[in-house]
C-alpha cells in the first residue's frame, strides 16, 4: 500500500503535543504526515540471547531492510531513530506487517497507549528529560512487540534508554535471557523511572523559589511559577494515561505470550500511581507560591503605602499652618486703626523661627507616635 508523506510544521514546545493537525482534515486514513523539522533515519539493530550480543552498526533503512534476520532463538531489537526517511513506513508495512493505522499514529503526538488489534502489540509512551542545555524534552516512544522482535520507534537521537541497552551489553546481566517483551517491559521501565528525574528537578525548583519569594519576589519568579505550573500539568497529561497504559497491559496479559511479566508490570504501575500522586501534590505546591507571591507583592504594597501615608500625615498640619500665615490680611484699617486680630505674630521679631520650631515640634511630636504605635516595624 502507497503511503504519502506530506511535510507539516510541528510545535516546540515540550508539553504542547495535543493539537491536532490541520492538514489531516478530510485526508485518507492512515496518511503518515512526516514533520518539517524531522530527523534523518538511523536504525539501531541487536542481536542477543543467553550466550551473547551481537551489535549492528547503524545504517539507514535501505541497508536494514536486506539485512538477513538473526538465527532462531535469538532476539532482535530494531532501535529507530528518527523519522525523516518515507521508506521506514513502507519497510514496516511490508516486512512486518504494520497497519498503516498504526504507521500514522507513529509521526503524529499520540497520548500512552497500549493496543493489540493486528496481531501484535502496539504501545506508544512518552520520553520525558532534560537536554545538556537544560532544555526539556517530551518525545514520543513506540512499541512493536512481533514474536522475537522487539521495534522501538523515537523522534529523537537522544532518549533515555542507555541504561537498559548498558545492561544489555553487560553478559552477567539476565536481560540477555529474556525475551522481546521483557526487553519491552525494562524499557518501558526505564522511562517510568525516568519522570522521577523530571518530577524531583521541578520539586527541587519549587523549594528554591519558595525561599526566594520569602525573602524578596520579583517578576521573574511570577513567570517561573507559572512555566512551572505548565510543566506539570503536562507531566500530568503523561502520567494519567500512562497509568491506564499499564493497567491495560495487566489486564489484557499483552506482554505476557513469551513468560509471565505481571508481576514486573504491577511495580510499575506502583511507580505511576506514586508519581501521580507527586504531579498533584507538586501542582497544589505551585498554586500555593502563586498565592505566596500575591502575597509577598501584597505586603509590599502595603509597607510602601503605610511609608507615603506617613510622610503625608507628617506634612498635613505643616501645610495648614504654612496656609494659614500664607493668608494677606492688613494689619490696620484703611484709616489707620489697628486690627489686633488679623495675625499679630506676622510683626513679632522672631516670628519665622517660631513658626519653624512650632512645625519642628508637630513632626518630631508625630513621628514619636508612629514609632509608639510601631508603625516603623517591617511586616
Amino acid at each position: 500500500m502507497l503511503i504519502w508523506c506530506m511535510q507539516v510544521p510541528t510545535i516546540h514546545s515540550p508539553f504542547r503535543y495535543f493539537r491536532y493537525n490541520k492538514a489531516k482534515l478530510g485526508a485518507r486514513p492512515g496518511t503518515v504526515f512526516i514533520p518539517h523539522d524531522a530527523l534523518p533515519t538511523k536504525v539501531f539493530e541487536y542481536h542477543f540471547d543467553a550466550h551473547g550480543l551481537h551489535e549492528l552498526p547503524a545504517c539507514q533503512v535501505a541497508e536494514a531492510a536486506v539485512r538477513p534476520a538473526p538465527p532462531a532463538g535469538k532476539t532482535r531489537w530494531l532501535d529507530v531513530r528518527g523519522i525523516q526517511d518515507p521508506a521506514l513506513f513502507q519497510w514496516l508495512e511490508e516486512h512486518f506487517g504494520i497497519h498503516p493505522l498504526e504507521l500514522e499514529d507513529l509521526s503524529s503526538k499520540q497520548n500512552p497507549k497500549a493496543e493489540q488489534q493486528f496481531g501484535h502489540l502496539f504501545m506508544i509512551t512518552r520520553m520525558v528529560y532534560y537536554q545538556t542545555d537544560g532544555s526539556l524534552i517530551n518525545d514520543q516512544l513506540s512499541f512493536f512487540v512481533l514474536g522475537d522482535t522487539l521495534i522501538t520507534i523515537q523522534e529523537t537521537y537522544e532518549d533515555v534508554l542507555e541504561p537498559v541497552r548498558v545492561r544489555l551489553r553487560n553478559e552477567n546481566m539476565p536481560l540477555r535471557k529474556r525475551r522481546s517483551e521483557f526487553l519491552a517491559y525494562a524499557l518501558l521501565d526505564a522511562v517510568v523511572d525516568h519522570y522521577y528525574l523530571v518530577l524531583n528537578d521541578l520539586g527541587e525548583k519549587m523549594e528554591n523559589l519558595e525561599q526566594h519569594l520569602i525573602r524578596r519576589p520579583r517578576r521573574q519568579h511570577r513567570d517561573t511559577i507559572l512555566h512551572l505550573k505548565h510543566d506539570l500539568l503536562g507531566m500530568r497529561r503523561i502520567v494519567w494515561p500512562s497509568r491506564e497504559l499499564v493497567n491495560n497491559l495487566i489486564r489484557y496479559e499483552h506482554l505476557c505470550g513469551q513468560e509471565d511479566i505481571a508481576i514486573y508490570l504491577r511495580d510499575v504501575y506502583d511507580h505511576l500511581v506514586n508519581l501521580l500522586d507527586l504531579t498533584e501534590n507538586y501542582r497544589e505546591l505551585s498554586s500555593n507560591l502563586l498565592d505566596l507571591y500575591n502575597t509577598q507583592v501584597s505586603n509590599n504594597m502595603n509597607e510602601i503605602m503605610k511609608v507615603l501615608t506617613m510622610i503625608s500625615a507628617i506634612f498635613i498640619p505643616l501645610s495648614f499652618i504654612a496656609g494659614i500665615y500664607g493668608m494677606n490680611f492688613s494689619p490696620s484699617t484703611e484709616s489707620g486703626e489697628p486690627l489686633p486680630l488679623n495675625m499679630p505674630e506676622l510683626y513679632q521679631p522672631h516670628g519665622y523661627l517660631w513658626a519653624v520650631g512650632i512645625m519642628l515640634g508637630i513632626a518630631l511630636l508625630q513621628l514619636l507616635l508612629f514609632w509608639r504605635k510601631g508603625w516603623f516595624k517591617r511586616w
